[in-house]
């Protein structure tokens, strides 16, 4: 969380609960997600009154057995999910996988191992139009304008 507040993501909850799930089946049916290689999946749940949110609940499932890296890597990319649940931030999905994926990013540049490098390259090699192509615009959106300007760009894009 230390790293996504450096970068200007603040307020986020410090009590979700992080279930660990043993199988991507697993992870599949609780995500209602079938397709891609799921590792991660943030549960949003949230109660209205009167078209006011009173009281909304997260939950973060995160596939058992991963490398450590892998694992903060997925923590940080779910994290931003629910950066965005809680700013009301409903984005089209190629900009919301996009800049979760920064938070994935964000961990793998800090760590400097072999698998940083290795999923590093296979983030930016990506062609999946949501995950990928996401990623790759959001990470221009980065190199140009910074956090700051990433942040802005959600908040004009939201829907």
């Amino acid at each position: 969380i230390l790293k996504l507040k450096n970068v200007g993501i603040y307020n986020l909850p410090n009590n979700i609960p992080i279930t660990l799930v043993n199988t991507r089946n697993d992870l599949k049916r609780i995500s209602k997600i079938r397709l891609g290689s799921i590792q991660g999946y943030t549960k949003y749940e949230f109660e209205t009154l009167g078209g006011i949110k009173v009281s909304e609940n997260f939950n973060i499932y995160v596939l058992s057995h991963l490398h450590e890296t892998n694992f903060c890597a997925v923590l940080a990319h779910e994290l931003l999910h629910v950066y965005l649940f809680q700013n009301n931030l409903d984005l089209p999905s190629d900009y919301t996988e996009g800049f979760c994926n920064l938070g994935s990013q964000l961990i793998y540049n800090d760590t400097k191992n072999k698998i940083s490098e290795l999923k590093l390259n296979s983030m930016f090699k990506d062609k999946d139009p949501i995950y990928g192509k996401g990623f790759i615009r959001m990470n221009n959106v980065l190199n140009n304008k910074g956090w700051e300007g990433v942040l802005e760009l959600l908040k004009r894009k939201s829907k």
